[in-house]
């Protein structure tokens, strides 16, 4: 895979500053972001979890060239869940999403900018892709579960499944690491908020009623 830089995408994150400044701020920088990527991949494959394969890097061009993962996105697992195809096994990869998301958290790193569709299965193992945005020992954990858990529903409106899919990766993120940082979330006004541009109305209160139902 050949994943490019480029300056013009710095117009994409300084718009997604501008759209989650109350939650979160992204680096720019191409060079910054392809550095931080490779250190990344390293990183969290030194945590005992997967990551491509780094094969090339080219400064001059802010190329990386990684390892190709055939399989599917944990996006895709996600929709499979939402259409009730073999949903329990789905949950179970969701489940082991979270496990290994609260892994980075117990080393106090974030992802920064975790999408589903960046989480990539190849038969049974879980593969992190697209972490430039990572923290080393920084950054806010409650943001990684608001963004992994809205953006996976950004196409539903069915809050009965969208239930299954938050209880999932709430069971398997406090599997590994202490409910802390879900308790903080059950109280906030603003980091759900900020994705109520992407989830339906019906897919937002399923979410606050599970993380509310988890801690009690």
């Amino acid at each position: 895979v050949v994943k490019q830089y480029a300056k013009t995408k710095g117009v994409k994150w300084a718009a997604l500053n501008v759209w989650t400044s109350q939650g979160r701020r992204f680096k720019v920088d191409p060079l910054f972001r392809l550095g931080n990527e490779y250190k990344a991949l390293r990183y969290i494959r030194n945590l005992g979890l997967n990551t491509p394969t780094i094969e090339s890097v080219i400064l001059g061009k802010r190329l990386l060239v990684t390892e190709f993962i055939k399989g599917n996105s944990l996006a895709d697992i996600i929709q499979y869940s939402l259409n009730k195809t073999d949903e329990y096994n789905n949950i179970g990869f969701i489940k082991a999403a979270g496990e290994q998301i609260a892994a980075i958290h117990n080393d106090k790193s974030t992802l920064g900018n975790i999408k589903p569709k960046n989480l990539i299965i190849r038969g049974n193992t879980l593969y992190f892709t697209g972490v430039d945005q990572f923290g080393f020992h920084s950054g806010d954990p409650i943001w990684d579960i608001v963004q992994f858990i809205c953006r996976g529903l950004k196409k539903t409106t069915d809050s009965t499944v969208a239930s299954k899919v938050v209880r999932g990766f709430l069971f398997g993120y406090s599997n590994e690491i202490t409910v802390e940082y879900i308790k903080k979330l059950s109280r906030s006004k603003r980091y759900i908020e900020s994705f109520y541009p992407l989830i339906s109305p019906a897919v937002a209160r399923s979410i606050k009623r599970e993380i509310r139902a988890f801690i009690c």
